[in-house]
């Protein structure tokens, strides 16, 4: 690998993400909630934007798609990390559970398209192949995760639709690999 396939804009876009959920999760635990709400919500449109760009540019590639996968679950636990530490679950835990569902759900619906997603094309995927179903279900998911972090007042109701919208991509992808 050479120094210059990473330096290209959607892998800044990419890595930035990590540096931003480095940032707030410092800032959570610190307890300045609404700075790292912000970074949180840049942090999350450079998922949005990365591939986009890459695609725009003609700079997408294995590596990106790779780095982006990983980079998506590091910043993604850095802001549940960082809610964990600050005892932002311990308060919202006692007036709702459901949120508890969320990350592990999402984790596990993952996983499991990725893993029929590898064993029917026999190339091993650790990001999903992009439909509409898992980009409405992750946009979601980052509202939920933000809306956790300020403590929402229908949360319950954000994660009953981010599951069911995670249980439609599933399910989705299950037919479209079905054609492959």
């Amino acid at each position: 690998m050479k120094l210059k396939e990473l330096k290209t804009i959607p892998n800044i876009f990419t890595f930035s993400r990590v540096l931003f959920g480095i940032i707030a999760f410092i800032l959570l635990i610190k307890g300045y909630n609404i700075t790292a709400l912000i970074l949180y919500v840049i942090g999350a449109f450079t998922d949005m934007l990365d591939g986009h760009v890459a695609r725009k540019l003609k700079q997408a590639s294995d590596l990106g798609s790779f780095l982006d996968a990983i980079c998506d679950r590091i910043f993604i636990l850095l802001i549940f990390f960082g809610l964990l530490i600050s005892g932002r679950f311990e308060k919202t835990m006692l007036e709702n559970v459901s949120w508890i569902i969320l990350l592990p759900f999402w984790i596990f619906v993952e996983l499991i398209i990725a893993f029929l997603v590898s064993k029917k094309t026999n190339k091993l995927y650790l990001s999903l192949v992009h439909r509409n179903s898992i980009r409405y279900a992750a946009v979601l998911f980052y509202i939920t995760v933000g809306a956790l972090m300020i403590n929402f007042k229908y949360l319950d109701v954000l994660v009953i639709i981010t599951v069911v919208l995670l249980i439609y991509a599933l399910i989705d992808y299950i037919f479209y690999i079905r054609k492959l």
